[in-house]
């Protein structure tokens, strides 16, 4: 069971993700560049949790979101595109 929600928004230079525990319970909100910095931070902010119990979701937004989806997805996090 999925016990970490994280919500990403996507922009073509940043990201925001925000991620909420099964209780509401802000675990962490950030903006970062959508790049490998930005993909560090995030990698970063996911590290403390058990990445079975990680949900993520984003925008589909133009081609924008892709490198941030396919690096993610790579990682084998379980990640969903809303369209």
């Amino acid at each position: 069971m999925k016990s970490i929600f994280v919500g990403i928004d996507v922009s073509k230079h940043s990201f925001t993700a925000c991620a909420l525990n099964t209780t509401a319970n802000k675990l962490f909100s950030f903006s970062a560049s959508m790049d490998n910095r930005g993909l560090s931070k995030l990698l970063s902010a996911l590290n403390p949790y058990p990445q079975n119990a990680i949900l993520i979701a984003m925008e589909s937004f133009g081609l924008y979101h892709i490198p941030l989806f396919a690096s993610l997805s790579a990682r084998n996090f379980k990640t969903l595109l809303l369209l």
